[in-house]
């Protein structure tokens, strides 16, 4: 769709442009604050628009706001700059810095982060570095537009020749200050200026006293400013330094004016782009400031939810919240006077055209189709220079609505058939809302009459609404109830503004019956919505009572939950320091025996460490499983509230058998439960004799309990060869992830893990347990200082993981 035919006398009545100017005030430059004047409703540029705005307000929120302020319109200089022979002045250059500086600190602002601001980074996409005009204009002119000494040696060679110069000058004209004969001469003994040579000021009388040039005299005629002639030869050299300065400077200035006008599309584009991120920019803070939203399209009916004239004070402003369907052809509003029916309709207008612009609509909620015309024929037009009525100029108005009125238009008429005898001005109400329709516009029309409000209950595609009015107060509450009708309320006014009661009674009695059974009607239908009211009142306050409970019943079930965690947790550290105290006890054993017997072997000492692991192994199974036969028995939360606790390979192996009471004789081959693991009875075995049973499992001397060891059928024990590894063995890895676990069930892990890699013949493990506040780190390595199985752990290098994995060396 093109842009929207919009007329002076719309946005005049809509106020569009004061919210327009209102805007303008956010914007830091005069180039932004024009882009924004000149903004025009255009439904095709409306929604990259919003989406350049929507950028703009994020990236004001991360990086802070554009630099703009110190830029200025310098189209005129640009263009003086064009034509040849054309020497701009230093004032015109640095306002040509001051802009080129803006525009290519926002250019840099904007590319920083290409991604993140792609609409905003295509904005100056034409925009050229700027910085060599930049760094050429400030060694020239410094920010009040003088030339700098340094801009070139030349200049800089005269400048110093002249304050050497002018110095000697002066020094020469204090000193014959001095001299009696001629300080008694003037009126004062000081060195002044005069046309730009240093003078003495001479009384008139004693002018013989002081030979020289005469270049000024005072108002009063008693004091003449003489340059005496001893100076002049000075003086000459001043003037002759002071003009080798200005063609110095010339020269500077034209060379810099060149620079601009090579760069003069450059700055072209770059005021474009200034001008239009200064306005985005005002857009998003005026948005901020006015919790304005992004309207989004639709294609019929609109919705406005909380909306308000930006130009109302937020504080008193009443929301407005209407929403018409797709198959709404027409809204009829009415109510009470001053109950707010020109302000609705001013908001909706105003609403479409802010949208239809690319600018966020001041409301909590906004969807808006976009609309080929906005017709707005709202106040008094009455004229009296052009002899027309109130009446005649709103018909004025609506015969040119409906002279440009194309599918799609927005059409706002206030107090619709007023101004005229009540009968005609409602029928010709009706025919115009039915002209409008079937033209294809959206209308939107306030009026007092009843026979609107019928023809709209009565007629497809034609809503009603109403202004509330509070019956109690008799005030009016500025709140749109769509769906019904309103009453004007007009004696239930006239009571509370103090009107006799017996003159109102005698209205109410003059009004026709068909108009006072309408009255009842509403009357009875406001009764009923206050009452409705009243009760969703008191379903939403149940309903929040129900809320609350829920949320202690979660809290309180969460609880228990956490309750039965800790109980868990208190139940797995108890077999674990069970098991720890064991270990302890075990070493201990180990190290007195070792202190007995000082030269027993290290086949001996091996044989001792894989019978206590083999023992503490059996210790820990049992205890976890007596841990999982306590679970089971006691019953777990719902899955609502508690996760099932992780299965422990431990808790999963078969009861161990009865104890068996045939004997074991050396060689036979037995199996080890619970680990499956195939191995050969080292000694023969006898009832009632060592509960304990020495096995070779893999090269590994294991004393294990009877009830563990159970023997192979014949036509299975041939196959198998005699060092045999677990069923598993190739799913074992050397590697163990810990992340994310909690040290208790992390240790019992880890454990399981020693076993299997025993049991598999890996001789180095590492547990990656990463690095955090090293508490999981520390109690794995404690844990781990007291298997004897490990003989040595160290953190891994750098490049493998350095203190977030343990490297450990098991016993061969």
């Amino acid at each position: 769709m093109s842009e929207t035919v919009l007329s002076s006398s719309t946005r005049r009545i809509l106020e569009f442009d004061a919210v327009l100017e209102q805007i303008a005030g956010y914007t830091q430059s005069p180039l932004g604050g024009d882009a924004t004047r000149a903004l025009k409703p255009d439904p095709a540029g409306a929604a990259d628009r919003l989406a350049e705005v929507a950028e703009m307000r994020e990236l004001c929120t991360t990086r802070g706001y554009l630099p703009c302020g110190r830029a200025e319109a310098i189209g005129d200089v640009t263009e003086r700059a064009a034509v040849e022979g054309v020497v701009l002045d230093g004032i015109e250059l640095a306002r040509i810095r001051r802009t080129a500086g803006v525009i290519e600190a926002m250019r840099r602002h904007l590319v920083a982060d290409r991604e993140r601001w792609p609409r905003l980074v295509e904005l100056v996409a034409p925009v050229p570095s700027l910085q060599s005009l930049i760094e050429q204009l400030d060694t020239l002119i410094d920010d009040d537009g003088e030339l700098r000494d340094d801009a070139s040696p030349e200049l800089q060679r005269i400048r110093r020749a002249f304050q050497s110069a002018r110095r000697s000058a002066r020094d020469r004209l204090e000193r014959m200050t001095r001299e009696p004969r001629i300080a008694e001469a003037l009126q004062e003994p000081i060195v002044t200026e005069r046309g730009g040579r240093l003078v003495l000021p001479v009384r008139a009388g004693q002018r013989d006293r002081v030979r020289g040039v005469v270049h000024d005299t005072s108002s009063s005629g008693q004091t003449l400013f003489i340059e005496p002639l001893a100076a002049v030869e000075e003086q000459n050299r001043l003037a002759e330094l002071k003009g080798q300065e200005r063609d110095e400077i010339r020269r500077l200035l034209a060379e810099a004016t060149a620079h601009v006008r090579v760069a003069s599309s450059g700055l072209a584009a770059g005021c474009i782009a200034l001008a239009r991120a200064d306005s985005l920019q005002g857009i998003s803070r005026w948005a901020q400031d006015n919790d304005a939203v992004a309207p989004r399209h639709c294609d019929n009916g609109l919705r406005l939810r909380g909306a308000r004239h930006p130009l109302l004070e937020a504080e008193i402003a009443v929301p407005l919240d209407l929403e018409l369907d797709a198959g709404a052809r027409a809204l009829v509003i009415t109510g009470p006077n001053t109950g707010g029916k020109t302000v609705t309709l001013k908001t909706v207008g105003l609403a479409v055209l802010l949208a239809q612009s690319g600018v966020p609509v001041v409301a909590a909620d906004a969807m808006l189709p976009a609309f080929s015309r906005v017709h707005a024929d709202i106040g008094d037009e009455q004229s009296l220079a052009a002899s027309l009525s109130t009446f005649s100029g709103h018909l004025q108005n609506i015969s040119a609505f409906l002279a440009d009125c194309p599918p799609g238009a927005l059409v706002l008429m206030d107090e619709l058939g007023t101004g005229t005898d009540p009968a005609e001005g409602a029928a010709l109400g009706i025919a115009l809302v039915e002209a409008f329709v079937a033209a294809g516009a959206l209308v939107i029309a306030s009026t007092h009459h009843d026979a609107l409000k019928v023809f709209a209950q009565r007629t497809d595609g034609i809503v009603n609404a109403a202004m509330e009015f509070d019956a109690e107060t008799l005030a009016p509450t500025y709140r749109l109830k769509v769906g019904r009708p309103g009453r004007s309320n007009a004696l239930d006014i006239a009571t509370r503004l103090g009107l006799q009661a017996e003159i109102v009674d005698r209205a109410r009695a003059l009004l026709a019956d068909d108009a006072v059974e309408l009255d009842s009607v509403l009357r009875e239908l406001e009764t009923q919505e206050r009452e409705l009211e009243r009760a969703h009142g008191v379903l939403q306050t149940r309903r929040g009572e129900i809320e609350v409970e829920v949320t202690a019943a979660k809290e309180e079930a969460a609880a228990r939950a956490e309750a039965y965690r800790d109980a868990q947790r208190a139940a797995r550290e108890a077999v674990e320091e069970a098991v720890r105290d064991l270990r302890s006890r075990g070493e201990d054993r180990l190290r007195k025996l070792d202190e007995r017997q000082p030269a027993a072997s290290e086949r001996m000492r091996a044989d001792r460490k894989a019978a206590f692991a083999a023992t503490t192994g059996e210790l820990r199974r049992e205890a976890l499983d007596k841990l999982a036969k306590a679970r089971r028995s006691k019953p777990a939360p719902t899955e609502a509230t508690e996760r099932p606790p992780r299965p422990d390979a431990s808790a999963e192996a078969p009861p161990a058998p009865a104890q068996p009471t045939l004997p074991l004789r050396r060689g036979v081959t037995v199996r080890v439960e619970p680990f499956g693991t195939i191995g050969k009875v080292l000694q023969d075995w006898e009832p009632g004799g060592n509960k304990k049973v020495e096995v070779d499992v893999a090269g590994k001397r294991l004393v294990v309990a009877r009830p563990n060891v159970v023997p192979e059928a014949p036509d299975t024990a041939h196959p198998r060869p005699t060092r045999h590894v677990h069923r598993r063995r190739k799913e074992i890895s050397a590697d163990l992830d810990l992340h994310g676990m909690r040290v208790d069930e992390a240790l019992a892990v880890v454990d399981r893990h020693i076993d299997d890699a025993i049991l598999a013949e890996l001789f180095v493990v590492r547990f990656i347990h990463g690095v955090g506040t090293f508490r999981l780190r520390d109690a794995i390595r404690e844990h781990l200082r007291d298997r004897p199985e490990v003989a040595s752990l160290a953190s891994a290098d750098p490049f493998s993981g350095g203190e977030g994995v343990t490297v450990v060396t098991l016993e061969d």
